[in-house]
């Protein structure tokens, strides 16, 4: 039933790439695995700004959350590198990756990651704040 639906929605989040990006208009929430989190993910649920995401970027951004649920930390990074050589401006992308690399304990590249995303979007983004979180651990 949930591979149905998980098919369902990566279907529709494609189609939504031959109309272009889409803007959503209320936050969304997205799960994340902070640096106390194990490797099977299971973070706090934080809300985020609304941004353009293409169809592709957003199907590949759930995937690497499916991942990094299963405990796949390796696989929900490279889902994640690949939604980035598609957006490589996404602010939110590049703090994914980041709280990946802090959950497989690699605290300075999470940093790093973390503060490149600091350059691509607003000093008071529930984005910023993430990576603020992330830089301080």
């Amino acid at each position: 039933m949930t591979r149905t639906i998980f098919v369902l929605m990566l279907a529709a989040a494609l189609s939504a790439c031959a109309v272009g990006p889409l803007q959503s208009s209320s936050p969304t929430q997205t799960t994340t695995a902070g640096a106390t989190s194990g490797p099977g993910g299971g973070g706090a649920v934080i809300s985020t700004a609304p941004s353009p995401v293409s169809g592709a970027t957003a199907a590949l951004l759930l995937q690497s959350q499916q991942e990094r649920d299963a405990g796949n930390l390796g696989g929900a990074a490279a889902t994640i590198e690949r939604a980035l050589s598609i957006s490589p401006d996404d602010a939110l992308l590049w703090v994914a990756l980041a709280e990946i690399q802090m959950a497989q304990g690699d605290g300075a590249l999470a940093e790093e990651m973390a503060r490149k995303a600091l350059t691509l979007t607003g000093p008071n983004s529930a984005t910023a704040t993430r990576a603020h979180r992330l830089i301080r651990n």
